[in-house]
């Protein structure tokens, strides 16, 4: 533990992580206030509804950003001269796939519940987000800046507009159509905000080139099919707790789906201010590289590990404190699935691993093998254990696409020494 406080300790990438976290400590307070008062509001079913059109949304999200996340951040920090090529080229990309994807979502929702319209608008009042959300892409060109201190001021004005909005709804007792259009408000104004954050640091004009989009597509194409495997496994134990049970199961799993995001803040803070310094390792030296890489897993692992050991004492406590006896049934659901997070985050991590390595022909078989543990699981799980099952199902699919799949591959298997290391704070020396 001595090495990782001494490794957060006078790093140049604290003060830009720091911006992040800040950002989303002040989210995670206000908002968790909010989604508590919302969910003993709404109750278990109207929460499920949420919950459940959410997971379509989500699904599309792979699709609609077209696995360009990664890349874009690679492509503008070692092509500096065309970021406006690539930013613009992205954009319209990204426009197109998200408008394709919330007519999708509209359609499933309509064929799955044709006498149940409130699905069908739930899940389009939350799928307008898909579109807007294209803007946050310039986040990347921040954080390739080390400048995450503008997006964190901007996210942070958008997160109390909507705060703001959603306790008027909840003063004025709204109906669920209402909470569902909160989740698209806030991509709304952000996309607004950023655009206009971009323009005013002197961004490069954005253009729209048919060789750079060919380009972006051929390095993500391996990227949206893992996204879009990764979703599945990521999805489908709510869209199947909705099936198979009801929709107020949704709403109890929610809930242990929530307290395991919560933290997710911060080893995506991590991963985000460390990957530009260590694609640039990459490039001078591997044991530099390997090194930088290394102690990055190190810090998400072990800090994934403290919040899931933290929620599985507390959980009991702060469900039926926080939440009420009407989500009793989120208890040990919850349990479960907040040690997913570890093996959820060291696959995040590891994806610029990936990237730096040219590796991304393995990404598709990595989320294909998650995606069918996962199905087959859930399949098997949730009739026999209901939610607890969907929560068991999740973290045996996390940890074999987050460390067993690689090992798999003999061009992939070093990287489990790189995270073994890590685990055990066996740094590789610069």
């Amino acid at each position: 533990m001595k090495k990782i406080i001494n490794l957060i300790r006078n790093n140049m990438v604290v003060k830009n992580m720091s911006w992040m976290v800040g950002e989303r400590l002040v989210q995670m307070c206000v908002g968790f206030i909010i989604s508590l008062i919302s969910a003993r509001y709404l109750g278990p079913t109207n929460y499920g509804v949420i919950n459940y059109t959410l997971a379509f949304v989500t699904f599309f999200t792979s699709l609609s950003s077209l696995g360009l996340d990664g890349i874009i951040i690679n492509r503008i920090v070692s092509e500096s001269e065309n970021q406006g090529k690539i930013l613009g080229t992205a954009l319209v990309m990204r426009l197109i796939s998200s408008a394709l994807s919330w007519i999708s979502i509209i359609l499933i929702l309509f064929f799955l519940h044709p006498n149940e319209i409130v699905y069908v608008i739930v899940g389009a009042l939350q799928g307008i987000r898909l579109i807007f959300a294209s803007f946050e892409m310039l986040d990347m060109w921040f954080q390739s800046r080390l400048q995450s201190k503008i997006p964190a001021i901007l996210r942070t004005i958008t997160y109390f507009i909507v705060s703001g909005y959603k306790i008027y709804i909840l003063a004025t007792a709204k109906s669920v159509e209402w909470f569902a259009f909160s989740n698209s408000l806030d991509g709304i104004i952000i996309s607004f905000l950023f655009y206009f954050a971009y323009k005013k640091n002197k961004g490069q004009a954005f253009e729209f080139d048919w060789g750079v989009g060919k380009s972006l597509l051929k390095m993500s194409s391996s990227f949206i099919l893992a996204g879009l495997m990764v979703q599945i496994y990521a999805q489908t134990d709510k869209m199947m707790l909705g099936q198979l049970l009801s929709v107020e199961s949704v709403g109890y799993y929610s809930i242990g789906s929530y307290l395991n995001n919560l933290f997710n803040f911060i080893p995506t803070a991590i991963i985000a201010s460390l990957r530009p310094g260590i694609i640039s390792a990459y490039s001078e030296s591997h044991d530099r590289f390997v090194n930088k890489l290394e102690k990055m897993y190190s810090l998400v692992f072990w800090g994934c590990i403290v919040y899931a050991l933290f929620i599985t004492i507390f959980a009991p406590i702060m469900i039926n404190f926080l939440y009420g006896e009407a989500y009793s049934p989120a208890i040990i659901p919850t349990q479960i699935i907040v040690w997913c997070g570890v093996w959820s985050q060291m696959g995040v991590a590891r994806d610029v691993w990936i990237i730096c390595e040219k590796k991304q022909k393995y990404s598709p078989f990595f989320a294909l093998l998650g995606a069918i543990t996962n199905v087959c699981l859930n399949f098997v799980l949730i009739p026999i254990l209901g939610t607890s099952g969907a929560a068991l199902a999740t973290i045996i699919s996390q940890f074999v696409t987050g460390f067993v799949v690689t090992a798999l591959f003999n061009d992939t298997r070093i990287h489990n020494r790189y995270i073994i290391d890590a685990v055990l704070l066996k740094w590789r020396h610069q």
